[in-house]
């Protein structure tokens, strides 16, 4: 599930963290965010970063025998 947090200090600045989105996928979802926010200070990646999304597909072959 992604998750986006944002903490807001008293002197206005924002510290976003992206969950739950693996691969440079993060840096799509919060693009948009982020040219809103204004400036990027900094960029941390997290393991996630890291980590590759795996699809399974499987086919059945129905012969119309149960």
């Amino acid at each position: 599930m992604e998750r986006l947090e944002f903490t807001i200090s008293p002197s206005g600045l924002v510290t976003e963290k992206v969950t739950g989105v693996t691969g440079p996928s993060c840096k799509i979802v919060t693009e948009e965010i982020n040219k809103m926010l204004g400036e990027v200070l900094e960029v941390e990646e997290t393991s996630e970063m890291y980590e590759e999304t795996v699809t399974e597909t499987n086919v059945v072959e129905d012969k119309g025998t149960w």
